[in-house]
């Protein structure tokens, strides 16, 4: 049994930081993958802890700090807001999700806390290469008119010529963690992240340029903001003048070439704030938004509750609204 336990448990630890380290990536796919994911990463993990798994020291740790603290109040807020919601059923049902997710979240960080050096450069390897897959999978989709293809990444929404746009967003969050990535390992003098550290970085960018819109391009300035403060702070990064002239001409090089295979058209519309809503009859943002400033006057303590947007009256002479 001991020989069993001496392997078992670093397998079991190898494949917890590998299913962890992919799952944020499989949000592409779809919530559900997503979460079948993240669940056997953490019960794998916990696994791998063994007694320790059990022990009340680390959980009373975990729940009595500020974090956890934060998050009751979140809670008890919620709660009090899907108790006097518009549709209670909704709102509970809704209660119930958030509350799966915070406690999937608490058994997260329990895993993470635990988990060794060699376990988290693994998650953190694997979360990068997937990203950068996933980025390279959104170039080959915009240039490549394939069916096929737009099927298996984008399912049901193969058809939609702004499906691109959903994949964007994830892509923006999941950019500083590949950067960070390539970074390390050119730092720790690898070979690959040295010669080809500054082409995957721009990959990114420019997978993220060519698929999404405004929002999409919004987040990855904030996602490459952020990152260049906190490397050039804490870490001495510093981007030479020629490295900036390159990775402008790349992505210009990028846009003029996504504009001859899609038409300059099929560009406009990504850029455009006022491309998701065209019908007359669904409400725009500014027509959204005084109509809820009216509702959280009515309702100022809780609001509307949790999901309690879908039961309120649209605006005149809208039939529907959205929840963007």
């Amino acid at each position: 049994r001991r020989m069993n336990d001496k392997h078992f448990l670093p397998l079991s630890r190898q494949a917890s930081a590998f299913l962890l380290g992919a799952a944020l990536t499989t949000m592409l796919v779809g919530r559900a993958v997503l979460m079948t994911w993240l669940a056997l990463g953490i019960v794998l993990g916990l696994v791998a802890l063994g007694k320790r798994a059990f022990a009340w020291a680390p959980w009373r740790q975990l729940l009595l700090a500020w974090p956890a603290r934060l998050a009751l109040v979140v809670l008890v807020v919620f709660t009090l807001a899907a108790t006097y919601a518009l549709d209670r059923p909704d709102a509970a049902a809704f209660w119930d999700e958030i509350l799966g997710f915070a406690a999937g979240a608490l058994l997260l960080i329990r895993v993470w806390h635990e988990m060794p050096t060699a376990a988290v450069q693994l998650a953190f390897k694997t979360l990068a290469i997937a990203s950068l897959l996933a980025a390279a999978l959104a170039l080959l989709d915009t240039f490549v008119f394939s069916d096929q293809l737009a099927q298996a990444l984008h399912g049901r929404h193969w058809q939609n010529p702004l499906r691109l746009g959903f994949m964007t967003p994830v892509l923006a969050c999941l950019a500083p963690f590949v950067w960070v990535w390539l970074l390390k390992n050119a730092r720790l003098g690898d070979p690959f992240a040295t010669r080809c550290g500054l082409a995957l970085a721009l990959l990114m960018l420019v997978a993220i340029v060519l698929s999404g819109g405004a929002l999409s391009w919004l987040l990855a300035l904030l996602s490459a903001g952020l990152f260049l403060f906190l490397a050039g702070r804490w870490h001495g990064l510093v981007i030479h003048r020629r490295q900036w002239w390159l990775g402008a001409a790349v992505l210009l090089l990028a846009i003029v070439g996504h504009g001859a295979v899609r038409q300059f058209d099929d560009v406009w519309q990504r850029i455009s704030f006022g491309r998701v809503i065209t019908a007359p009859t669904v409400a725009k943002k500014d027509v959204l938004w005084p109509h809820a400033l009216v509702a959280f006057a009515q309702r100022k303590l809780l609001g509307v509750g949790l999901q309690g947007y879908r039961k309120l009256h649209p605006p005149a002479g809208v039939v529907r609204t959205h929840s963007h």
